[in-house]
């Protein structure tokens, strides 16, 4: 098993990854000024490195610094695709 960071995975592959935190204000991060761009590249990134299977979450209950509750990136959210639903 590697537990890596979005950047720590470029060039290598893998049968099976999960990524978390795909969330507005971290994937991209809140400070980025290039923001939709910067998101599409790192989750192009990871999703790349699959082989197998991919897993990209967008949990919710987070909650930020200001009390309010995190968001699926703007990317994700846009995205028109089918899964799993678990109950």
């Amino acid at each position: 098993m590697t537990v890596s960071t979005i950047h720590g995975v470029k060039g290598a592959e893998y049968d099976s990854v999960i990524a978390y935190a795909l969330l507005e204000g971290m994937v991209p991060h809140f400070a980025d000024p290039n923001g939709e761009d910067s998101a599409k590249k790192l989750l192009y990134v990871v999703s790349s490195r699959a082989r197998k299977n991919l897993h990209l979450i967008s949990e919710r209950g987070r909650i930020d610094g200001k009390g309010d509750e995190y968001q699926p990136t703007d990317v994700l959210r846009d995205y028109n695709f089918t899964y799993d639903t678990i109950p």
